[in-house]
């Protein structure tokens, strides 16, 4: 199974000013976290409705984005349909009891 999370680009975020490296965080009203699955002959799409991120970029030096953090709340999986829902909430897929976020956390992205 393969999942790929696709972020919008850096127009949907959101600009908080401080000196020399800008902090920008995910806009959740205009940001979406979504994903397609392939499955036998057909394709399964779904969201997360819950999620944040932020990152540092100092316009100065380039287009490096640097302290990237990126959290998926498991439980807000949803793919339009209740049972597929639960299976992916259960132990079989994320265990959303015990493993609450997907958690992405980079250094520096080029």
């Amino acid at each position: 199974m393969k999942i790929k999370f696709a972020l919008l680009p850096l127009v949907l975020f959101t600009l908080n000013v401080q000196a020399a490296a800008t902090k920008f965080e995910v806009d959740g009203s205009h940001s979406n976290v979504d994903f397609t699955i392939k499955h036998l002959m057909s394709q399964v799409r779904g969201s997360f409705s819950d999620f944040s991120g932020e990152f540092s970029f100092d316009e100065k030096k380039g287009a490096d984005l640097k302290d990237v953090k990126f959290t998926i709340k498991t439980a807000s999986v949803s793919t339009a349909n209740a049972k597929r829902d639960e299976h992916l909430r259960s132990p079989d897929f994320f265990d959303a009891e015990k493993n609450k976020e997907i958690t992405f956390v980079g250094k520096k992205v080029t």
